[in-house]
């Protein structure tokens, strides 16, 4: 019953973290990332980031935040896993075509702990697997998965919710 309703009280603040809800006592913070022209070191939305990695090693344990990321003619590469660490976030693709994540065949492209993830409008592509969970909360929507060897793993205390998702080889 208590894992029930932990899982549950994580949904709960998944919705609540992607709809950008006031109601939690911290505001969401908002980071910018552009793969092709960021350069910002803030990650700003007038001094974007280039990479992912970096917006996501700007944030604090416990910290809510969403990161837009503006690169739909863009590849977004990485060769380490990103790891994801007590965290309420949300990563966004943004002005039309998706934003493509490319791990260029890492074992794992999101590390995940202990954390809940809304991910929509990406690509999540040459990994071995896309995201891997441990006690942490997925919600995919819109999202293509393709040229990974999984998309998702997860232990027993985790939980995945799935919206017009795309699998491809």
């Amino acid at each position: 019953m208590r894992a029930t309703q932990c899982i549950f009280l994580a949904l709960c603040y998944a919705s609540a973290a992607s709809a950008g809800a006031s109601t939690l006592a911290t505001p969401a913070r908002e980071l910018f990332v552009n793969c092709a022209t960021g350069g910002g070191s803030v990650c700003s939305s007038a001094q974007p980031c280039r990479a992912l990695r970096q917006a996501v090693e700007l944030l604090q344990r416990h910290e809510q935040a969403t990161i837009w990321v503006n690169s739909p003619s863009t590849v977004c590469a990485d060769n380490r896993p990103l790891d994801i660490e007590n965290l309420a976030l949300t990563i966004v693709g943004r002005d039309g075509a998706p934003s493509i994540l490319r791990f260029n065949s890492t074992r794992t492209g999101f590390e995940v702990d202990n954390s809940t993830l809304v991910v929509s409008n990406l690509v999540f592509e040459r990994a071995s697997i896309a995201i891997e969970l441990q006690r942490s909360v997925l919600r995919a929507q819109r999202v293509e998965f393709r040229e990974n060897r999984g998309a998702v793993s997860s232990d027993l205390q985790a939980a995945t919710d799935l919206e017009s998702c795309v699998f491809k080889r």
